[in-house]
């Protein structure tokens, strides 16, 4: 077996902070002050754990590609951890200066600010993709065992030649960019109980260059070739940000308060969203894929990918079309509104609010693979419906017709996405008295979007988010997989009365206090995928997950509340007929099964919606209980003792995908669909601990 699964990596960073700030008093009323700061950041990753000579390991070469140090990785499905490392190194460097200069003016009722601030950023990118050392497929472990391969994708060596150019697989790149920010605000007391806050800001930021004018894009979606040298349209040459907001005392008692504001705040398309792009931008860096489908359709109906040799065997394969990583290049300004109403009260120790706040997001950054099948109609852009997208008929094992049959996958990070927030919070606060303080939260909400980020891992959430409709990317609106529908959360300290004892019962019965947080919230959604329906995924698209249907008037979120079985995987079938196993005849409405409006053929979607599942909640207790012991007015004994959720209550998260897709390949249900394997919190903790002040 390979020594640690072969697959562990680390992380490391650097970063180095310098800054001065010069403050001047120009007046009694007017003070500037600027500031100079300077950051160098080196993270980098892909640092293998347990290295081992993969040229020679046991006396044999498991690399997939002799010009690599390293074996590649290996896919099994069925639940099995991926083996080998996909790629070799990813090391970043960036260099920060900030130069930033505030105006600050009081007058009798007006506290003005004027601000600027210039950021030149460098940035240098040594970093290959994911496939550089190679990625086998295998859609089950059984196809492993028999050398059955699905797909092969695999970064192009330098010098291959493809219909966009001769790969340089030149990975370092250097980057150039300037952000520029400038600010206006004024605090008026328009009376004593009535503040009013106006401001407006512009932001700006240039375009990215490479030093060497490595930069290519795709102008047009179909353009057959990239053009060199294009990034993408400027979207930030207008970005102005009104901001509003008031605090108001009715009556001026300043025991009530009702507070409220409005601003717009832009996103910058800054080197978070287009630093994946350099890994896959052809034909400076370049991967290609091969789809056991396509070897079938090149090489006859014995075609296969060669297993383990095919990046050296089948290179003129994996160069006939290769993958692209891009921005689209008509990009929009990206924001988010965001508003708050709350209304305070203070009153006999107590205090508490009620408050509403919203947002909503436009124009957000998403990434989906663009190059799916043509479909019925195209041309002309896809109306939204619930099965308005589908694709032409194609013969059982072949690849329907990609949008740009000049690449393979294209993965783009596009402005399509959206977000819509609405909160409701309550909360209350007693403010330390008779030896109790305490306070507790409530929130009750609803986020809905179209895929929460735009990137695979960096948001760190429970699903994959790049979303699977480039197209129709409207039919992905759900609840977002932030969604937390309840939310309370409560905390206290309360020292115990001291008894008038004296002497061991004394100091046995006074000072203790009691301590604890409690938090209980609901769970949050996912989704279930018939993303195993190999046939379907050939007619629609080469990557992406397919949604299932839902039986005749069947529930969208079965849950059951057994871990074991999250949901009840029989309340969905697959998104096409399998051999009549699955289909319901007739359905509620007295159609028959095939009715092209109905669904439930190759090339249709399935009718459930995204993120419809809801998850398991969360209810945890943390106490602590400490007592001090007095030794001399100034020195005493402290013992502390915590339990982290004492009532060691199991918290689970979400299923994890490999559970979420419901069939498998060949059709079968998945044993394991709805099983949860992972928790959210730690077991019952205990800490104690003995302390001695003076």
């Amino acid at each position: 077996m390979f020594p640690g699964m072969g697959s562990a990596v680390g992380e490391t960073s650097e970063k180095r902070v310098f800054s001065v700030r010069h403050t001047s008093i120009l007046s009694p009323t007017t003070l500037n002050e600027f500031i100079f700061g300077f950051t160098r950041a080196n993270p980098s990753g892909s640092h293998p754990q347990n290295e081992v000579d993969w040229a020679n390991f046991n006396g044999v070469d498991l690399r997939f590609l002799r010009t690599r140090q390293r074996m590649g990785e290996l896919q099994f499905g069925d639940d099995i951890p991926s083996v080998g490392f996909p790629r070799d190194r990813s090391l970043f460097a960036m260099d920060y200066y900030t130069y930033r200069d505030n105006l600050s003016l009081s007058r009798t009722n007006h506290t003005i600010k004027i601000g600027a601030e210039l950021n030149p950023i460098y940035y240098t990118l040594d970093q290959v993709g994911g496939s550089f050392n190679g990625v086998y497929d295998f859609d089950t472990f059984h196809r492993f065992l028999t050398g059955d391969t699905d797909q092969l994708e695999q970064d192009l060596a330098a010098g291959t030649v493809t219909a966009q150019g001769v790969i340089e697989a030149t990975p370092i790149f250097y980057f150039t960019q300037y952000q520029l920010g400038a600010f206006f605000q004024d605090n008026w007391k328009v009376r004593p109980s009535l503040t009013l806050n106006l401001g407006l800001r512009y932001e700006f930021q240039t375009l990215a260059k490479e030093d060497n004018g490595k930069f290519a894009n795709l102008v047009n979606f179909t353009d057959p070739r990239t053009t060199i040298g294009a990034y993408f349209r400027n979207p930030t040459k207008r970005q102005f940000s009104p901001r509003f907001g008031f605090a108001w005392s009715p009556g001026g008692s300043g025991r009530s308060a009702i507070r409220g504001g409005f601003g717009i705040f832009y996103e910058m398309p800054n080197i978070v969203y287009w630093r994946l792009v350099t890994q896959e931008m052809t034909p400076f860096v370049s991967a290609g894929f091969l789809n056991k489908a396509d070897a079938q359709r090149i090489l006859g109906p014995t075609g296969a990918v060669d297993f383990p040799h095919g990046p050296e065997t089948q290179t003129d394969l994996l160069a006939a079309v290769p993958a692209f990583r891009t921005m689209e290049y008509n990009q929009k300004p990206q924001y988010v509104y965001r508003w708050s109403l709350t209304l305070e009260r203070e009153m006999a120790g107590w205090f508490g609010s009620v408050a509403y706040n919203g947002s909503r997001g436009v124009h957000l950054m998403t990434q989906a693979d663009g190059n799916n099948a043509k479909w019925i109609g195209y041309p002309n852009n896809p109306t939204p419906g619930l099965n308005e997208l589908k694709w032409a008929p194609v013969r059982s094992g072949t690849l329907g017709e990609p949008v740009n049959p000049n690449f393979s996958n294209i993965w783009v990070n596009a402005p399509r996405g959206s977000s819509f927030y609405h909160g409701l919070s309550l909360n209350v606060q007693r403010r330390f008295s008779g030896g109790l303080q305490m306070q507790a939260g409530y929130n009750f909400s609803k986020n809905i979007d179209y895929g929460a980020g735009a990137s695979n891992s960096s948001e760190r959430l429970p699903q994959n988010q790049r979303i699977d409709l480039y197209f129709q990317h409207g039919r992905m609106r759900g609840l977002s997989l932030l969604n937390v529908k309840h939310n309370f959360v409560s905390n206290f300290t309360y020292d115990v009365p001291r008894t008038g004892l004296t002497g061991v019962a004394g100091a046995l019965a006074n000072g203790w206090q009691m301590g604890g947080v409690l938090t209980l919230t609901s769970g949050t959604p996912f989704a279930v995928y018939d993303t195993s329906n190999r046939e379907q995924r050939n007619a629609m698209f080469r990557n992406g997950r397919i949604w299932p249907s839902l039986v005749a008037n069947g529930d969208n979120s079965p849950v059951t509340d057994n871990p074991d079985r999250w949901f009840d995987p029989e309340q969905f079938i697959p998104s096409t007929c399998r051999a009549g196993v699955y289909c319901y005849t007739p359905d509620s409405r007295g159609r028959p099964v095939g009715d092209p409006n109905l669904g439930y053929q190759v090339g249709f979607w399935g009718n459930l919606g995204s993120n419809t599942v809801m998850g398991p909640g969360l209810a945890t207790l943390d106490f602590s209980l400490n007592k001090n012991i007095n030794v001399t007015e100034t020195m005493r004994f402290q013992f502390r003792s915590e339990f982290f959720n004492i009532f060691n209550t199991p918290n689970f998260r979400i299923p994890p995908n490999s559970t979420a897709n419901l069939f498998t390949s060949n059709g079968a249900r998945n044993p394991n669909a709805g099983r949860i394997d992972t928790t959210r919190t730690t077991p019952r903790q205990i800490q104690l601990a003995l302390k001695f002040v003076f």
